[in-house]
């Protein structure tokens, strides 16, 4: 069975924190099986608003009872490992065992050099490896400990070819050898999802005001690649 999700920027006119909780709520009230936000600090035009992913989530976590929730793609070579290990155990609680962690490399260069960062992206594959393994480890140590026994690590990638890359629970996920900028490598992952996309679900009309996130992509996955929320 493949389930949906919708992909929210929290980028422009998605930077507006209440219009990203709403839609996320909308969205479980449709059917929609996961809501998914992207990690950015900054974007192409600099005068665009660039909302918080993770207090956003954090939020949507309260209001919502079914739907699948993380942060697609984290950008974990230029974070912290210790502050998102404590983030994500957070939301994984709050959301009572609802959290997908995706991790990659982030899709813009300057989201590391303006900040004093390393943008090469063999130094960033490096980090991603050693912040996957830290991760995991972390979830171990510091309490409190997350709902789910693993929480399940999304790795997406398009080295060599343009193929989907999988996912897996945590602590078995390695990324290496990226050549893009967006995704995280080759994941070596032993169940890869079945990729498709749906707008709306099932033929549903949107009763919210959804008008600017007709640009967001819809993402799906194949239940069997997760435990059930």
């Amino acid at each position: 069975m493949v389930r949906f999700a919708v992909g929210l920027p929290n980028v422009g006119e998605f930077g507006d924190p209440g219009v990203l909780v709403e839609l996320g709520v909308a969205a479980e009230e449709h059917g929609w099986d996961g809501v998914f936000l992207w990690d950015h600090l900054l974007y192409h035009d600099r005068s665009w608003p660039v909302a918080n992913s993770v207090v956003v989530l954090s939020a949507v976590a309260a209001r919502t009872r079914r739907v699948r929730l993380g942060v697609l793609m984290t950008a974990l070579p230029r974070r912290r490992v210790q502050n998102v290990a404590k983030e994500t155990a957070t939301l994984d609680v709050l959301s009572g065992g609802r959290l997908v962690v995706g991790a990659g490399l982030g899709s813009m260069d300057a989201e590391y050099a303006e900040f004093g960062e390393d943008p090469d992206l063999r130094a960033r594959a490096a980090k991603l490896d050693r912040g996957l393994e830290e991760l995991t480890r972390l979830w171990r140590r510091l309490p409190p400990a997350p709902v789910q026994p693993r929480i399940p690590i999304w790795c997406p990638g398009r080295w060599p070819t343009k193929a989907a890359c999988g996912a897996r629970p945590a602590g078995t996920a390695r990324c290496r050898r990226s050549t893009t900028s967006g995704g995280s490598g080759r994941c070596r992952s032993r169940s890869s999802p079945a990729w498709s996309a749906s707008w709306p679900p099932n033929g549903a009309p949107w009763t919210a005001s959804t008008s600017p996130w007709r640009a967001a992509p819809p993402t799906a996955w194949s239940a069997d690649t997760l435990p059930p929320a």
